[in-house]
């Protein structure tokens, strides 16, 4: 600690935000106030997007697992099993948590885990790896802090399964985007509203994946199955944003959808423009998705094979 540092009403609302981005994890905490002595509040709150590079303690007589935030988070792995060690990796996929049903479905199956997923649960909230969110109002959904979630996400890197976990966890994302999306007209709506913005950052994460390998069905269909959320829970913006990236992919690339699920993205895009009071937009996309059904129809009866080459070309002329 620098000789005379005092927490003012300049630095407090940093002090704040560093024990915040730390979710005050006392040894994170303590690591960050050995930074005091180089740097301000303020600079070390910038310099926390890697946190796990920065929180280096300054004495080397420690023990490796109190010396870094690393190494405190190395040593609470390496007392669980492989299958354990597996299954926090695994998780990092995730981000503002998961509940058991989507844990099971992307970090599973047991066999090739190497055990349960639930008794893999307990024994990370056991060892302070994943914590148990209490305000959650149905079944329990269990948090990983930042910090392990950067360190589990480098070990799933260096086991070779970043790529196929990110794909599991964007196709569980878009069934159940799909499996809410019926209910957001209906009367159990604020039930399946409150499920989406439990899992909007895991959302948002699938669909920018989707948008960049690309998968441009994965991206499309989940844009459809989202828009409403997006617009009764005050989105509009990020939807807006979304369709806009969806459709600079789809003039940069050979995006290939097949026909209804090219009048659906066009559908979401026109309803999106529309609750924005953009009508010149809406009626463009809403006239796109009418033309793509039109075109599946006459298709389905000739039977010759559809690709939106032409949806493309619409594209571009509105540009």
């Amino acid at each position: 600690m620098r000789p005379g540092f005092a927490v003012t009403n300049a630095n407090a609302p940093a002090v704040a935000g560093i024990s915040a981005r730390l979710h005050g994890m006392p040894l994170a905490i303590e690591l960050a106030a050995a930074r005091i002595k180089l740097l301000t509040p303020d600079q070390i709150l910038a310099r926390l997007e890697h946190h796990l590079t920065l929180l280096t303690a300054g004495s080397r007589d420690l023990p490796e697992r109190q010396l870094t935030l690393r190494g405190a988070i190395a040593w609470s792995c390496d007392l669980l099993d492989e299958g354990a060690r597996r299954l926090v990796d695994r998780l990092s996929v995730f981000r503002g948590g998961c509940e058991l049903e989507m844990a099971e479905a992307v970090c599973g199956p047991a066999e090739e885990l190497g055990l349960d997923v639930l008794e893999g649960l307990s024994a990370l909230v056991d060892q302070s790896l994943l914590r148990i969110d209490d305000a959650a109002a149905t079944e329990p959904r269990f948090v990983m802090l930042d910090t392990i979630r950067e360190f589990a996400g480098e070990r799933l890197a260096g086991r070779g399964e970043a790529d196929t976990l990110a794909a599991r966890h964007a196709h569980a994302m878009l069934d159940l985007s799909e499996r809410a999306a019926p209910h957001l007209t209906a009367t159990d709506q604020r039930e399946w509203l409150d499920r989406l913005e439990r899992d909007h950052d895991n959302l948002r994460a699938a669909l920018e994946w989707a948008i960049a390998h690309p998968e441009p069905e994965v991206a499309a269909r989940m844009g459809f199955a989202l828009w409403r959320f997006w617009q009764q829970r005050g989105y509009l913006n990020e939807a807006r944003m979304r369709f806009e990236a969806m459709e600079a992919a789809m003039l940069a690339g050979d995006w290939q959808l097949d026909p209804p699920c090219a009048a659906r993205f066009a559908e979401g895009f026109g309803s999106t423009a529309y609750w924005q009071a953009d009508h010149f937009t809406a009626a463009r996309w809403y006239a796109e998705s009418l033309r793509v059904w039109r075109g599946s129809e006459t298709r389905a009866r000739s039977r010759t094979p559809c690709t939106t080459t032409r949806m493309r070309t619409s594209c571009r002329s509105w540009a």
